[in-house]
């Protein structure tokens, strides 16, 4: 299956209201919100720095908007709804909310230096 079929398919699974795992990312739609979920690439939650983080979320918007280039059908559909960036650790069974981008502001939501 091509990207650009993946990408088709992920559309109408968020427009089901689900979310869905795309490349390193994970996106969710709920009430008019696009959900933009990536993982820190520390092996160890202790080793997250607020730096790191900052980077890791970074990177998580940059392979989004690669998505949004490479398809017309999600860049349609996200173009009236708020988007939400949102920075996890995968400890294997689940993810712990590092920090959440909003309306530009970020919201620490794991202890970090």
């Amino acid at each position: 299956m091509t990207e650009e079929n993946s990408l088709k398919i992920a559309v109408e699974v968020l427009k089901d209201r689900k979310s869905i795992p795309i490349g390193d990312l994970t996106i969710s739609h709920k009430n008019d919100i696009i959900i933009v979920t990536g993982w820190t690439k520390c092996f160890y939650i202790e080793n997250v720095t607020k730096e790191n983080a900052l980077q890791d979320l970074s990177f998580t918007k940059e392979k989004f908007d690669d998505l949004i280039g490479k398809s017309s059908e999600l860049s349609d559909f996200i173009k009236d709804k708020k988007i939400e960036y949102s920075l996890a650790f995968d400890y294997g069974k689940g993810g712990i909310g590092i920090c959440d981008e909003i309306d530009g502001e970020i919201k620490w939501l794991h202890k970090i230096t």
